[in-house]
């Protein structure tokens, strides 16, 4: 993100208030700093379980695959529906931020 800044024309700055700019960069660098190393030693430990029932339950139950693969496909059919919908809402959180970082920012310089 930081060389798409650096690269971008002055229109840019002209037309993008500074509290904007300034909200993704510190919002980028937190998700960056926080949250991925817990979504990663997450994801690994849910991998790791989804695993060991998959098996357990090859191994007991095979009966259960039939309902397993239409669960699996509704799951994967939210996911579409979210995370556009995940996007808009980060996108308006974001807008609406940005004129108190702006402020904030102009207030200390």
């Amino acid at each position: 993100m930081h060389l798409c800044v650096f690269r971008a024309p002055m229109s840019f700055f002209d037309s993008t208030p500074s509290g904007r700019i300034l909200n993704r960069a510190s919002t980028d660098q937190s998700a960056v700093d926080t949250d991925i190393p817990y979504q990663i030693g997450s994801f690994a430990f849910s991998l790791i379980q989804l695993l060991g029932i998959i098996i357990v339950m090859s191994q007991v139950a095979w009966q259960v695959f039939i309902v397993f693969v239409p669960v699996i496909a509704i799951s994967i059919w939210y996911q579409r529906y979210y995370l556009p919908s995940a996007r808009e809402l980060s996108r308006l959180c974001g807008v609406c931020k940005a004129p108190i970082i702006q402020h904030f920012a102009e207030t200390i310089s």
